[in-house]
């Protein structure tokens, strides 16, 4: 199975964020893989961190209502009104909603999928750590470009890795436009706050 591309952003941002002392002709290959696996697995991050948002909130618009119909049902007063027709009526009525939420909760397990999108969000965030520590490597001159190259193939398998358990956990389109969102917005910051700052020098 083929890992799908890394995220590419637009040159001008990764330009404004190449944080290195080396010569451009000695970073250009390595430095800008590194960069774009960063970027992208904080873009997967957020992607699967939203999903695991949206569906820990779904839990509750399920069991809630449960809860409150259960109550309901099971007070004196709606016992009382039971005897009629029509609260019999709508007493059938709440009890098959309250079946139906339970049975939707159940197939679609948002709390388990919930947690389950969390702990891959967090295992890109280990992605991206990584990435970060091996640019400020660079940064220092504590690393040469065949060890950080050599560094970053381990990564990007590790990348490749996370991918594989992700696609067993899908997420939606609204998901990942709102991680687009943020990813652009957060290099956009960046890049100003690094240009504000040359300026002022």
């Amino acid at each position: 199975m083929s890992s799908p591309p890394l995220y590419d952003l637009p040159k001008q941002f990764r330009s404004n964020l190449a944080d290195s002392h080396w010569e451009p002709t000695e970073m250009t290959g390595v430095v800008d893989s590194i960069f774009e696996l960063k970027a992208n697995a904080k873009l997967m991050k957020n992607k699967h961190f939203n999903a695991a948002e949206r569906l820990h909130r779904l839990t509750y618009w399920f069991g809630v209502p449960v809860i409150i119909i259960s109550v309901f049902l099971g007070s004196s007063f709606f016992t009382d009104y039971l005897d009629t027709s029509a609260g019999k009526a709508f007493g059938a009525f709440l009890g098959f909603m309250s079946a139906l939420l339970v049975s939707l909760q159940t197939f679609m397990n948002p709390k388990e999928t919930s947690n389950g999108h969390r702990a891959v969000g967090n295992k890109y965030v280990e992605v991206s750590r990584r990435c970060s520590h091996i640019e400020a490597k660079l940064n220092d001159r504590l690393l040469d470009m065949e060890s950080a190259n050599a560094e970053y193939e381990s990564l990007l398998n590790q990348y490749f890795a996370v991918n594989a358990e992700a696609e067993k956990l899908p997420t939606s389109r609204k998901d990942h436009q709102y991680a687009e969102a943020i990813s652009i917005k957060a290099i956009k910051n960046k890049a100003e706050s690094k240009d504000s700052t040359s300026r002022s020098n």
